[in-house]
């Protein structure tokens, strides 16, 4: 999916599937990622639960399967 793709996907609201967020500029990595979670998941109340974050040079598949795993709290 591109940009121009996901902006789409913002506008409609439709989402599905895994994203991976990757790009020369950070700025804009961490603001698409803020618009996904806030369109996602709107209350910060359990953000810490609903949005896992994974970072470092290494890869744990495992975490990742449970957190996707596991459903949302308090979320539809």
């Amino acid at each position: 999916m591109d940009l121009v793709n996901f902006k789409q996907c913002l506008k409609n609201g439709s989402f599905s599937g895994v994203y991976i967020f990757a790009g020369e500029e950070d700025y804009l990595v961490r603001y698409y990622l803020k618009s996904l979670r806030d369109a996602v998941a709107p209350d910060d109340t359990f953000a810490v639960f609903n949005n896992p974050t994974f970072d470092g040079v290494e890869i744990d598949f495992s975490a990742i399967a449970e957190a996707i795993k596991s459903p949302p709290m308090m979320a539809d």
